[in-house]
């Protein structure tokens, strides 16, 4: 007869299988406070490290590709931890845990021990920043990023975008427009260059967002340019990071900027816009579509990363036929 503990082992194998992993998170989390087993914390770490994962899917700082990828580590992970608690159901059965198993013990506290040292330095810059009176400017537009673009407005802009689930559509072209008026007034002057980058990236996107959400033709227009000269400025931004005098700085920065692809995000983006701006009669010309789209990372980028289900990415390879 199948234990409790196994059982539940079960559901958590269940839910990883069929890709819900959060789902698999949670009842791993209340196996182990139930249980109180030292794995307990283990646990909090994976759910923590796929948390940030999801976070950064939302505000777009991660391409589907790369989130998909960290999914896969997250899911080997959980199934290496329930795979190193076995004794915990075999013990009520009298069983010893085979070669097998400990082997995955092995592989499993790898894992860990990685997930820890990340966790670790991200604990390290938390605390670092915690000993500050007050947070800095480049703490507070990061803050705000993830709270309204990443949290309150992407999740519901992939449903009323890609699912037409219009009950959100108004909703989430206010907290857009509200968003972009908060991030607008921080001062460049107190601002690092890692966050005018994140800024000017969030406003591109949220612009895109309203662009692509307003039914009125002019607002299209309108919100496409604006969409667009943040996307420039973007890209200025990105540029002038070579340009820094202190050159371990730059190249901190420069590594920061290549692991979170914000080249190929700025380049996705204001396509996006440009054949928004097009489609809707603005001052964007064919060749400039195609230029825009001639300078993605490559051919495929569209499919690889999912954006060939959006209808403006339809519309360009019905439009531009020539293309394909």
């Amino acid at each position: 007869m199948i234990n409790k503990m196994e059982y539940k082992i079960n559901n958590i194998t269940s839910h990883v299988e069929s890709g819900e992993t959060e789902a698999a998170l949670d009842i791993l989390v209340e196996l182990y406070k139930i249980n109180k087993t030292t794995k307990l914390n283990d646990a909090i770490v994976i759910k923590v490290d796929c948390e940030e994962n999801n976070r950064k899917h939302h505000t777009g700082l991660i391409t589907n590709t790369e989130w998909q990828l960290k999914r896969n580590n997250i899911n080997f992970s959980i199934l290496s931890l329930i795979e190193s608690s076995s004794h915990l159901s075999s013990n009520v059965n009298g069983e010893v845990p085979t070669e097998s198993s400990k082997s995955k013990k092995k592989l499993w506290f790898i894992t860990f021990f990685v997930g820890c040292t990340i966790l670790a330095v991200s604990l390290f810059f938390h605390y670092q920043n915690q000993s500050n009176p007050k947070p800095s400017q480049s703490e507070n537009i990061q803050n705000l990023i993830v709270d309204n673009l990443g949290i309150g407005i992407y999740p519901d802009y992939k449903e009323v975008y890609l699912k037409r689930n219009l009950s959100k559509k108004t909703n989430v072209i206010e907290k857009a427009k509200s968003f972009i008026q908060q991030i607008s007034f921080f001062d460049d002057k107190q601002l690092d260059l890692n966050a005018k980058i994140y800024r000017d990236i969030s406003i591109t996107i949220s612009y895109k967002i309203l662009s692509l959400l307003s039914d009125n033709i002019n607002e299209q227009i309108d919100y496409s340019a604006k969409g667009i000269a943040n996307a420039e400025n973007a890209k200025m931004l990105m540029s002038s990071i070579k340009t820094l005098q202190n050159i371990e700085e730059a190249k901190d920065i420069q590594t920061w900027a290549d692991e979170e692809r914000h080249e190929s995000r700025i380049a996705v983006n204001e396509f996006i816009l440009k054949c928004v701006n097009n489609k809707s009669g603005g001052a964007v010309t064919r060749e400039q579509v195609i230029q825009s789209y001639n300078l993605l990372p490559s051919k495929q980028f569209l499919t690889e990363e999912g954006y060939d289900e959006y209808p403006i990415i339809k519309w360009f390879f019905q439009e531009f036929k020539q293309i394909k």
